[in-house]
């Protein structure tokens, strides 16, 4: 299965949301064998990783995971306290009702997946990477190269994203970009390049 990472996450949301639904609805013991396909809810904290290895750049993405560490951390804290006051407020009318207000709340991180899966191409640098060696390759063989490796210095201004991503190419494969690094422009200049 070649499954996008947002795709991927798409599923461990919705599959949460339904074992919590059936943790909510069924106030049985029998609610907890259904709540079995939560299984993927796991996957969560990996795909999450992955995407925004995708998504920030390989010079950021340090500062990016140690800030989500540090705010994961308060994460058990707050939860049990938030979900401990509605059990509390609702345990004598309807003791599901936590679990159906804790589906409610992964309904905006669906939203957002499903967001990103459909716009991947203007977010996910690994494709814009690969939409970039598709468009030299065409490029080569539509001048006449016809060698596989194509040896070349330039600034490509890539501008399908709504946004300009700007990468130099220093040597180029048509199986496999070997070099590409992604830069912010220093000036205004670089519409001359």
């Amino acid at each position: 299965m070649k499954l996008h990472e947002t795709a991927v996450a798409i599923i461990s949301i919705s599959s949460l949301i339904v074992a919590y639904l059936f943790k909510g609805f069924i106030l049985s013991p029998v609610a907890f064998f259904f709540a079995v396909v939560g299984c993927f809810a796991g996957l969560i904290f990996i795909v999450d990783r992955s995407i925004t290895s995708r998504l920030i750049h390989a010079d950021e993405l340090g500062q990016v995971y140690a800030f989500t560490a540090v705010i994961g951390s308060f994460n058990p804290v707050i939860s049990s306290l938030f979900y401990t006051e509605i059990f509390q407020a609702t345990v004598d009318f309807n003791p599901g009702l936590v679990y159906i207000f804790g589906s409610m709340l992964f309904i905006y991180p669906l939203l957002n997946a499903i967001w990103l899966n459909i716009n991947k191409q203007k977010w996910d640098l690994v494709l814009i990477g690969e939409m970039i060696r598709v468009y030299y390759c065409r490029l080569m063989c539509k001048d006449g190269f016809r060698s596989n490796t194509f040896s070349h210095s330039s600034i490509f201004r890539f501008t399908n994203t709504g946004y300009r991503l700007y990468f130099a190419i220093q040597h180029f494969n048509c199986s496999t970009i070997t070099s590409i690094s992604m830069f912010k422009p220093k000036s205004s200049s670089f519409e001359s390049l």
